[in-house]
C-alpha cells in the first residue's frame, strides 16, 4: 500500500508541474470480440466433441476481450504518458498498467515502456515493453539504433511476397492461411517474447541505404526468447558471442529511384538471402522477392541450446548423432552440418489500388527440406506452388468495406528420394472474406477506430489426409470502440 501511495503522490505532483505548459489528452479503445469452429475435429462424425464450439477472441486472433484507457502528456518533442488495460482472458494477470516515456527530435529519439504494476510488486525490478534510442549524424547520413526490447520495425525492405519469416519461425504462411511475410531484419509484431533486440548502422544517402544490423546482442543470461532465425533459445549460460551475436549478424542495401525500388539483406548464419524490389506505375504497384536458407545449421555451444519447431522434419537420430527428433534440445551437438536441407521461396506480386476498389494477386513457389531425408508419415522435402488472388470493394465509401482473399496451394513431397504419392494433400484452398463497418462514417477502411468487423476463414483439403496448412472453418465477429 505505501508503494502504491509513492505512486500517486509522484503522479500528482508531477501532474501539478505539468499543467502549467504542454498539453494532455486522453485516449480509451474497448474491444469485444466472438469466434466459432464450425469443425474442431474434421473429419470426424459430429459427437459432442467435434460440435461447434466459440471461445472470446479479438480480430488480432491473439488477444481477448479487452478495455483500455490512456492518459498522456506532451511538450515540444517529449511524451509521457500512463495506460490502464484490463483484458479477459489474460496471460495470467488479466490486464496491466503500463507507464510510457518517449522524445522524438531532430537528431535523436527514445522510447522507454514498461508495467508499473511489476515495477511496484517487485519493488523496483521491472521487464520492458520497449526500451530503444537512436541518433542521427552528419544531417542524417549516418543512422545507428540501439534496442533491448522493439517491435514493428524493418530495414532494407521492398517486397516481401518471397519472405517467409514469422514469430514462430521459419514457416511458409500465406496472409490467407496464417499470416506473417517477415525478412531477416524484423523486429517482431508484438507476439514474440518480448521483442527484438539489436543494434544497427545504416549509412544514408539520397536513394542510396546500407549498413549492418548485430541482433541478440542485449539478451540477459537466463532469458527464453526466439533468434533471428525465430529458433527458441533458453540461454542457461552465457550466450557465445561468435556463435550466438556475431553470426547473426545481418548486412543490409537498399536502393530507390523513382519509379524503381531494390532492397537486399545478407545473414552470416545460414547464408541467408533476401533480395527484393518494386515497380510502381500510376496505380499499379509490382513487386518480384527471393529468400533462401542456403547452408542451414544447428550449433548448440556451452549451452546456447536451439528447438527448432517443425510439423514434419526430423533432424536426426539421437543414438547416431547426438540430435534429438522434433522440438528437442541438441545437448553437446556442435556440427555446424543439419539435415534439414535448403530453404528457398520465389515470389511475385501485381497490386492495383484507387479510390473505393482494389485487386492483387500473389504468387510464389517454395522449396524446403532435403530429398534424401524423411519417411512418408514425414517427407523430408516439399515444394509449394501458391497463387492468391484478392479485391477489395468500398460499398458505401463512408461507411462499408468488403474484402475477399483466397489462396490456391499445390505440393510435391519426397522422402528418401521417392516422391510421396499418397497419404498427403497435394491441393489445398483458402477462404476469406470480410466486411468492415466504419460508424463514425469518416471512409470505408479496415478494422480500427469504431466499427465492426465480421469475417470468415475458410482452409480446405482432405480431412482424412496429412496436409501442411491446418484445415479451418470458423468465423469471427468484433466490435470496437475508440476515441
Amino acid at each position: 500500500m505505501k508503494k502504491i501511495l509513492v505512486v500517486l503522490l509522484v503522479l500528482a505532483v508531477a501532474g501539478g508541474v505539468f499543467a502549467q505548459e504542454g498539453e494532455f489528452s486522453f485516449s480509451g479503445t474497448a474491444q469485444i470480440g466472438a469466434a466459432v469452429d464450425l469443425d474442431p475435429l474434421p473429419g470426424k462424425d459430429v459427437v459432442a466433441t467435434s460440435r461447434p464450439t466459440q471461445w472470446n477472441r479479438l480480430y488480432d486472433g491473439w488477444n481477448g476481450i479487452k478495455g483500455q484507457f490512456g492518459i498522456n502528456y506532451s511538450r515540444d518533442g517529449f511524451g509521457a504518458g500512463l495506460t490502464f488495460e484490463s483484458q479477459y482472458p489474460g496471460d495470467g494477470e488479466g490486464g496491466n498498467f503500463q507507464g510510457n516515456l518517449n522524445y522524438g527530435g531532430e537528431n535523436f529519439n527514445f522510447q522507454a515502456q514498461a508495467p508499473l504494476d511489476e515495477l511496484i510488486a517487485w519493488g523496483g525490478q521491472s521487464s520492458f515493453n520497449a526500451l530503444w534510442g537512436n541518433y542521427s549524424f552528419l544531417d542524417g547520413i549516418f543512422f545507428l539504433e540501439a534496442a533491448y526490447v522493439k517491435t514493428g520495425s524493418d530495414f532494407w525492405v521492398s517486397d516481401t511476397t518471397a519472405a517467409f519469416r514469422n514469430w514462430r519461425g521459419w514457416d511458409d504462411n500465406s496472409p490467407i492461411a496464417a499470416g506473417d511475410h517477415n525478412t531477416f531484419t524484423h523486429t517482431g509484431d508484438g507476439r514474440e517474447w518480448g521483442g527484438a533486440d539489436y543494434i544497427v548502422g545504416d549509412i544514408r544517402l539520397q536513394g542510396l541505404s546500407f549498413g549492418l544490423m548485430m541482433r541478440d546482442i542485449f539478451r540477459k543470461v537466463g532469458e527464453e526468447d526466439f533468434t533471428v532465425l525465430g529458433y527458441k533459445v533458453n540461454a542457461a549460460v552465457d550466450r557465445p558471442f561468435v556463435e550466438g551475436v556475431l553470426k547473426n549478424m545481418i548486412f543490409g542495401l537498399k536502393f530507390e529511384f523513382n519509379p524503381i525500388e531494390v532492397a537486399a539483406q545478407f545473414l552470416m548464419r545460414d547464408y541467408g538471402v533476401y533480395l527484393g524490389g518494386k515497380w510502381f506505375v500510376g496505380p499499379v504497384t509490382v513487386g518480384l522477392s527471393f529468400m533462401g536458407i542456403l547452408s542451414p545449421s544447428i550449433v548448440d555451444v556451452k549451452g546456447y541450446l536451439t528447438d527448432l519447431d517443425d510439423p514434419y522434419f526430423t533432424l536426426g537420430d539421437p543414438d547416431k548423432d547426438g540430435v534429438y527428433h522434433l522440438n528437442g534440445y541438441a545437448e553437446g551437438f556442435k556440427s555446424e552440418s543439419s539435415d534439414r536441407g535448403t530453404r528457398m521461396k520465389v515470389g511475385g506480386s501485381v497490386n492495383y489500388g484507387a479510390d473505393g476498389f482494389g485487386a492483387s494477386i500473389n504468387g510464389f513457389l517454395a522449396m524446403d527440406g532435403n530429398k534424401t531425408k524423411g519417411t512418408n508419415d514425414k517427407p523430408g522435402y516439399k515444394s509449394e506452388i501458391g497463387v492468391e488472388p484478392g479485391f477489395f470493394y468500398d460499398v458505401i465509401p463512408t461507411h462499408l468495406k468488403f474484402k475477399l482473399d483466397t489462396g490456391f496451394y499445390f505440393y510435391t513431397f519426397y522422402a528418401s528420394s521417392t516422391q510421396v504419392t499418397s497419404g498427403w494433400n497435394n491441393v489445398q484452398f483458402a477462404l476469406t472474406p470480410q466486411l468492415f463497418w466504419n460508424f463514425l462514417g469518416t471512409g470505408a477502411g479496415e478494422y480500427g477506430g469504431t466499427g465492426i468487423a465480421i469475417r470468415y476463414k475458410l482452409v480446405g483439403g482432405d480431412a482424412t489426409k496429412a496436409r501442411v496448412r491446418g484445415l479451418n472453418n470458423k468465423f469471427d465477429v468484433n466490435f470496437k470502440w475508440s476515441f
